[in-house]
């Protein structure tokens, strides 16, 4: 499937473990927005999704027309992300 080729494709680029979607989330998200942007905007909303999500498991899809306040709670998250990564990279390292 699509999606989880994107979950695959930004996970290894940020770094992260992500087990799974929440299927009842990915369709509800599929039924409830018509996609105008096609698959760049499917992109951007999983690697957005990969970025936020904190349990391994996909369940909140980000689409785009975030809010400022949003916006900033998204940075918070992955800065936490990175450093995380990075802190797990470095102990391979040593």
């Amino acid at each position: 499937m699509l999606v989880e080729y994107f979950i695959d494709r930004y996970a290894r680029k940020a770094g992260r473990r992500i087990r799974g979607v929440n299927k009842r989330s990915l369709e509800i998200a599929f039924r409830s927005y018509s996609w105008p942007g096609n698959i760049r905007e499917l992109q951007n909303v999983i690697e957005r999704s990969v970025i936020v999500c904190e349990h391994g498991k996909i369940s909140r899809w980000m689409k785009v027309g975030f809010s400022r306040q949003s916006l900033e709670s998204e940075t918070e998250i992955a800065k936490r992300s990175y450093l995380k990564s990075l802190a797990s990279q470095e102990e391979r390292i040593d």
